[in-house]
């Protein structure tokens, strides 16, 4: 019988560079991150530095959940052996007898305030901004940065409330 995908709650490191990961695949041909980043040779490193500052902003902090996806790997894709960790494609085993497990993506979800106020607990920018700086999103491309800045009101902090495969 074949083995059904999983969701995950997950607070590892390691299950989280996987997911990002899986983010950065996700987007780097999405076109508002085209627009953003147009030199494609600096879209996968400004994408991965985004999504690790947002993480440190959200999940980091304890303000968002990290759910991780995991699909079983199937003989097609190869034969990997147990317990073998990769930087983009662990896979994950109880026992000799259990289906292999790959995480295929994840989700990050703002938790909500947790005073009588409506909304998430992040709502402001300055967090994204100085996480954007600490992470050397202008480094990788100021013009990047500059129209991620531009767009931030409408979507940045809003992001990590939608799944990402």
């Amino acid at each position: 019988m074949e083995k059904a995908h999983k969701v995950e709650l997950t607070s590892s490191y390691d299950d989280w560079l996987q997911i990002r990961e899986c983010f950065v695949k996700s987007f780097r041909h999405y076109a508002l991150y085209k627009y953003m980043i147009p030199e494609e040779r600096k879209r996968d490193a400004f994408l991965r530095k985004y999504f690790e500052a947002n993480y440190d902003v959200t999940v980091g902090v304890g303000k968002a959940i990290l759910l991780s996806i995991k699909a079983p790997v199937s003989a097609s894709s190869g034969d990997r052996s147990k317990d073998t960790t990769t930087t983009s494609s662990r896979t994950t085993t109880t026992n000799d007898t259990d289906d292999k497990l790959k995480i295929i993506g994840g989700v990050m979800f703002l938790l909500p305030a947790d005073n009588d106020d409506w909304g998430w607990m992040v709502k402001e920018q300055e967090p994204f901004d100085d996480a954007y700086d600490r992470h050397g999103l202008e480094k990788i491309s100021p013009e990047g940065l500059a129209r991620l800045k531009r767009f931030a009101p409408h979507f940045s902090n809003k992001f990590t409330s939608l799944s990402m495969f």
